[in-house]
């Protein structure tokens, strides 16, 4: 039950840390001969630790209530809610107490990243063991299993007493006034009463009564506690599984390069991400107790402390386990390209050559990332994992798109004048041809407006794209087969482009002779 080694952890660290540390320097204004070993402790390093396992069969009890119940698939069903709870009790010591789920926990840890090494208070549920569930139904005590009771407001009538004509149907005649009699004529008889001085009462249409709006005319309600279901349902449902606990065995003679390395990386749980080889050993039947085990754990990995030399000072790095992890590695690079990043600001200023600021690793990088829309610290991070660090990362990216906008700066100010002389060419033949005319007395008001509007907007949209292309065009002949992936590169001139392909058309349109 061991797990594979890395290949690449036989090679010796120090010699890996040295040749990884090299490879960064090169290019990047540090001669990587000049970065060397002082000092190396290197050793393998055995960590132990132990898991308590503890069954447990959790129990969840939840009553369900309403029509129409959908329940999973139930084990067992009960009459009455005690007897429920006694058997899921009994239920749960038993699954505890039983021997089945040795292997199968140790199946599932073998699933765990470093098959469970440094679990802590962690819940393990067993694939193989789903979930029981147990019922018991109980009718409904307040309805007696009807699901509905007496509406309290209509008594069970369905309607409420009409407080207009009380309960008779009909009111005094609203014509005559209740004296049978045509108010018109009083020789006839009332044409709405017909003679008899009452009427059909108008508030409850002669029902005698108005529809409860309690119950909805029924007379009567669902039942609260049950909800209208005549039974209280109660669902208990049991998972299995184990409480894994974990203690490490290892602790104050851990060699210096480990412990640091454990501090920054979130303790001894950590090796579990690839870093050690993790084994654990079996318990003897004789050792296992009912409901408990504890599997004894060892892992494996290499750790060296070194001093290495990093041009004019010495470093204290930590290198550690099978993915050779390096930590403290100090920012070297930024003190080697401080007077290179002085020079590649000199270039954003329009002093020096950006193809001799190119051949530093780190720029030219940088120079790639913006170009392919990627300009951000984080896939810089990705290129330089060790050795800068994040200030001067953004410094860099920040230094070199100044150096490309001033590359760029010939080829946007030919897009802007471009765009000024079709800003004039295009407002000039609209708004002083006879088109403009023409379409102000052939086409409605809103047409004409909308003409208009569109002729500067237009022209305003052209100098913003036509000043960003110009940009690009030229970065796609200065960085041949490098696939672009900016969308603009116009800066303030393209915004400028933009406001004078605006105004340009109205100021013709103002000077225009017809006014």
């Amino acid at each position: 039950m061991s797990e594979t080694e890395n290949p690449l952890a036989e090679k010796p660290l120090t010699d890996y840390a040295l040749q990884r540390l090299r490879a960064l320097a090169e290019g990047n204004g540090l001669e990587p001969l000049k970065i060397k070993i002082n000092s190396s402790d290197e050793k393998d390093v055995t960590l132990t630790g132990v898991i308590n396992l503890t069954a447990k069969a959790e129990a969840r009890t939840q009553q369900l209530l309403g029509r129409n119940l959908k329940l999973p698939k139930v084990e067992r069903s009960f009459t009455n809610f005690n007897e429920l709870a006694e058997f899921v009790s009994e239920r749960q010591k038993e699954l505890q107490a039983s021997s089945d789920w040795y292997d199968e926990v140790l199946t599932d840890l073998d699933k765990q990243p470093g098959k469970g090494w440094g679990l802590e208070n962690a819940r393990i549920i067993f694939d193989n063991h789903p979930e029981e569930n147990y019922s018991a139904s109980v009718g409904c005590t307040k309805c007696f299993g009807k699901g509905t009771l007496i509406c309290e407001y209509c008594v069970g009538r369905g309607y409420t007493p009409c407080r207009v004509c009380s309960e008779r149907g009909t009111e005094p005649c609203y014509t005559c006034y209740g004296n049978g009699m045509n108010p018109q004529d009083q020789s006839l008889p009332c044409p709405t009463c017909n003679g008899s001085r009452f009427a059909i009462c108008r508030t409850c249409q002669g029902r005698k009564g108005i529809p409860c709006g309690n119950c909805q005319a029924s007379g009567v309600v669902m039942c609260p506690p049950c909800k209208g279901g005549g039974k209280i349902v109660e669902l208990s449902t049991i998972s299995f599984g184990a409480e894994a606990v974990f203690a490490s065995g290892s602790g104050a003679e851990l060699p210096g390069a480990l412990r640091r390395a454990m501090d920054r990386t979130g303790g001894v749980k950590s090796l579990a991400n690839g870093h050690a080889t993790i084994d654990y050993a079996k318990p003897k039947d004789e050792d296992k107790r009912p409901g408990l085990m504890q599997l004894q754990y060892t892992a494996k990995l290499r750790t060296a402390d070194i001093v290495v030399q990093l041009g004019e000072r010495g470093s204290r790095i930590a290198v550690f386990g099978h993915k050779r992890t390096m930590l403290e590695v100090p920012a070297f690079l930024d003190k080697s390209l401080e007077e290179p990043l002085q020079q590649l600001a000199a270039v954003a200023k329009g002093q020096g050559s950006l193809d001799k600021m190119l051949e530093y690793r780190a720029f030219k990088d940088a120079c790639g990332l913006i170009l392919t829309g990627q300009g951000q610290v984080e896939n810089l991070r990705k290129l330089y994992p060790l050795g800068m660090s994040k200030e001067m990362m953004q410094k860099i990216l920040q230094t070199m798109r100044r150096a490309l906008a001033r590359q760029t700066m010939a080829a946007r100010w030919i897009g802007f004048l471009a765009s000024f002389v079709l800003a004039d060419v295009l407002g000039g033949a609209f708004y002083l041809t006879p088109l403009h005319k023409t379409i102000l007395l052939n086409t409605g008001k809103n047409a004409a407006l909308g003409a208009e509007i569109f002729v500067p907007i237009f022209c305003a949209i052209l100098g913003f794209v036509l000043t960003g292309q110009a940009a690009l065009f030229h970065l796609q002949r200065r960085f041949p087969g490098k696939k672009l992936g900016l969308h603009h590169h116009g800066g303030i001139l393209a915004l400028c482009a933009a406001v004078i392909g605006l105004l340009v058309p109205f100021l013709i349109s103002w000077l225009q002779p017809d006014g």
